[in-house]
């Protein structure tokens, strides 16, 4: 499951379309900004690229 910090800091209220905000993915700490919701539903349905830690085998060892 993917998970999303929201900040939107301008609306519209004539066009609800218009929305401006920045996005951080929670896993990989990355953020984008966004100026509609075009925008932001492209950066929420694209293909996750989770970086991940390698492990040694030991519980809690992390490389």
């Amino acid at each position: 499951m993917d998970s999303y910090l929201t900040r939107i800091y301008r609306r519209s209220k004539d066009d609800p379309d218009e929305i401006v905000g920045i996005i951080e993915e929670i896993d990989t700490g990355e953020k984008h900004a966004f100026k509609n919701v075009s925008e932001l539903n492209t950066i929420i349905t694209k293909p996750t690229r989770r970086k991940r830690k390698r492990t040694t085998g030991i519980k809690g060892s992390i490389l």
